[in-house]
């Protein structure tokens, strides 16, 4: 037995090596709770960081859509007011939804022959893209409508500047003088553009609001709303109302497959010999459905 050691007693070495290892341990728990704590730290400040991007992008994001909004109505404003049309002009337009009425006279009657070419060529003279004015009863649809391809004006308005709304445009495969003629607008959350096409699902407007003008150079044609369809544009044997007809025929197989594909038609308004607009615009739900409005030409 060592000197200065009891019986059953460590001796002092041993207990230091003990102590020095117990030491040890508790350092290495000590650094692995300050690199746990420092490692948190890290963790909930990139949290913040993120949460505060996301803010600040969603905050820019809720602004800049509003203030494209303040940018579209002031623009679509200042246009509807070159055209110089009064409360009375207004109030023939919203009464004017009974078949026969001489609705493009009635207007005419207010702004001459000679002011709507004249619109028209000031109209062309800020944009060269310019075709015509489309007025939907009882909505805000009251645009310009602009041609070039089918690309450009999803994303750009009237001027030609970057715009959520874009612009009404006429698709690139119709002019003014075809017998069918397909006009696209996006369906804005605030309303704008062709987003109060969705009210023709209500069976009570649709009853008061089946008249759309067209202001062209040489005078305004009045179409009535015939159908509604809602087509899926995953869907191959969706009916393909992109697919303008050129010859009668081809005409009678559209009109014909309009019908298989709408969820309202009125067949006593619907025909093959009168021309046709069709209104296009996404419907909520998916990003690759539209909403189908087709009205037949009546003047």
């Amino acid at each position: 037995m060592s000197k200065g050691v009891s019986a059953g007693q460590k001796p002092l070495w041993l207990w230091q090596k003990e102590c020095g290892r117990m030491e040890e341990k508790l350092s290495r728990r000590e650094k692995r709770k300050q690199f746990r704590m420092k490692r948190n730290r890290i963790c909930l400040a990139m949290l913040a960081m993120v949460s505060l991007a996301v803010f600040i992008y969603s905050a820019y994001s809720l602004w800049d859509y509003y203030a494209d909004h303040r940018r579209e109505e002031g623009l679509k404003k200042e246009l509807a007011s070159l055209r110089n049309v009064g409360e009375e002009d207004v109030a023939v337009k919203a009464g004017a939804d009974v078949e026969g009425t001489k609705v493009s006279e009635s207007l005419q009657t207010k702004r001459t022959a000679e002011d709507i070419a004249a619109f028209y060529e000031e109209m062309k003279h800020k944009n060269e893209d310019y075709v015509c004015w489309i007025t939907v009863d009882g909505s805000s649809i009251d645009y310009p409508v602009v041609k070039k391809d089918n690309s450009f004006y999803l994303n750009h308005d009237f001027y030609g500047e970057i715009s959520r709304h874009g612009s009404i445009f006429m698709d690139e495969t119709c002019g003014p003088e075809d017998e069918v003629l397909l006009v696209h607008g996006h369906h804005m959350k605030d309303g704008t553009m062709f987003g109060d096409l969705k009210r023709y699902k209500d069976d009570e407007f649709r009853k008061k609001h089946r008249t759309i003008l067209l202001e062209f150079a040489d005078g305004i044609s009045v179409y009535r709303v015939f159908a509604l369809a809602k087509i899926d544009l995953t869907d191959e044997n969706s009916f393909r109302f992109e697919v303008l007809p050129k010859t009668a025929e081809e005409k009678v197989l559209y009109i014909e497959g309009l019908d298989d594909a709408a969820f309202w038609y009125d067949e006593t308004q619907a025909d093959a010999e009168s021309g046709v607009l069709v209104l296009s615009t996404c419907d909520y739900g998916t990003d690759e459905e539209r909403l189908i409005v087709a009205a037949k030409k009546i003047e």
